[in-house]
């Protein structure tokens, strides 16, 4: 970041930063983790580390359903996490990134605080994987804890990618 900005120029990038997370990563569970804090602040705090530089978030356009061919599957309902669609996602993904040499982990693979959905290891560099909702509490303090890291959040019509 541009260390000749103003306060006005910060608080205005902070708050466009802010506005995108709010818009994209949706909560598994709206303003809930044992230490109280609003995911307010924590989407806030979350800016705060993209307009930093310390995490560049992405946002990428794809149709879940249709990569993985969801559709020729099982029946499933339209329900999102914890649903059949959820574990069919996680159980495709993993197929997925398997039949390409990639060491994957479902598991209940461990971040620093909780756990992601799936671990793809490639050349020992971590990328977990959350399908739909995600823990902004989890979501935050693992982006302020780890290192080189790259966390995906894949929802059924976009990927959001924070690397570390």
């Amino acid at each position: 970041m541009n260390s000749n900005l103003s306060w006005k120029e910060v608080e205005l990038s902070i708050n466009e930063e802010l506005s995108w997370i709010k818009r994209n990563v949706n909560p598994y569970f709206k303003n809930n983790n044992f230490l109280d804090i609003s995911d307010d602040i924590l989407y806030r705090i979350m800016a705060i580390l993209i307009v930093s530089g310390r995490v560049k978030a992405t946002e990428f356009s794809f149709d879940i359903n249709t990569f993985l061919k969801l559709n020729e599957f099982e029946n499933f309902d339209n329900k999102m996490h914890g649903s059949d669609w959820h574990d069919s996602v996680i159980k495709n993904l993993s197929i997925y990134f398997n039949d390409l040499g990639f060491d994957v982990k479902k598991d209940q693979p461990a971040l620093f605080y909780g756990y992601a959905d799936i671990l793809i290891l490639k050349n020992k560099r971590m990328i977990y994987i959350e399908v739909d909702t995600v823990s902004i509490f989890k979501l935050c303090i693992n982006l302020l804890s780890m290192n080189d890291i790259c966390i995906i959040n894949i929802k059924s019509d976009k990927i959001i990618k924070f690397e570390l």
